[in-house]
């Protein structure tokens, strides 16, 4: 099935791929950024297979994401956008399209993908994770998603409810099974990683990421759990990413 893509902004304005994470969807995580974004860039926003609130689909592999991600680029961007932004498994998915180096990336915030693979406990770490995402929906306890991610609250105005459980368990199992590929030594791009001072595996994510990656710059921000910079500060996040893409 084809990937969706929404476009804003005016086409004159330097290209920004903004790619958003698990059990979110693009209208519901770009909310209260969209409007200031397309001021100064030309969005282009994957709808990712699972998480399109307009058509039915199931979320297959990262690698899958980045592959449909990098034709449509190819394709309607002649093979490069100057700047990228990818959030938890946006980032991931944005970590494999820079590895495959077919599409042309300026500079790239990686704000906390998950680089610290489970192995053998991948299928029953993602199951267990799915289950507090369930909970959360519902204004429940989330230890684990505490302890794991940093967030403080038990409800998300961000979470998608038309995900099904199936794209929504792969989606975490791609994460927790990822592997930095070793083609990201390759890329051009100059690379930043985002995280929140309160995601314990981030700090691990960033480490491993180092070790291909060391020019990458490394941002903490203090009292933020994961991914909540932007929908706890917008005005704060807009602000550090104008900084990023000078």
């Amino acid at each position: 099935m084809a990937m969706r893509f929404i476009e804003f902004g005016d086409l004159r304005n330097p290209g920004l791929l903004l790619i958003h994470g698990a059990g979110t969807s693009w209208n519901l995580k770009y909310a209260t950024v969209i409007d200031p974004l397309s001021e100064k860039y030309r969005l282009i926003i994957p709808v990712l297979d699972g998480h399109d609130p307009e058509v039915r689909s199931e979320f297959a592999s990262l690698e899958e994401e980045a592959k449909k991600i990098e034709e449509y680029i190819i394709q309607n961007h002649e093979g490069r956008v100057k700047f990228a932004h990818g959030g938890s498994m946006g980032g991931n998915i944005l970590i494999v399209l820079l590895a495959r180096g077919r599409v042309r990336v300026s500079k790239a915030v990686l704000e906390s993908p998950y680089c610290v693979p489970m192995g053998i406990f991948a299928q029953v770490t993602s199951r267990m994770l799915t289950a507090q995402v369930t909970a959360m929906k519902k204004g429940g306890n989330i230890p684990l998603m505490k302890r794991i991610t940093g967030i403080r609250d038990s409800t998300s105005k961000v979470l998608f409810d038309g995900i099904t459980g199936k794209s929504m368990r792969k989606s975490i199992l791609e994460c927790h099974r990822f592997r930095i590929p070793p083609r990201i030594l390759m890329t051009d791009a100059e690379v930043i990683f985002w995280q929140g001072s309160e995601e314990p595996f981030a700090y691990r994510s960033a480490k491993n990421l180092g070790r291909y990656l060391p020019d990458m710059k490394i941002r903490v921000f203090e009292s933020s759990g994961h991914g909540q910079l932007m929908h706890t500060q917008p005005e704060k996040w807009l602000r550090e990413l104008n900084m990023e893409f000078k």
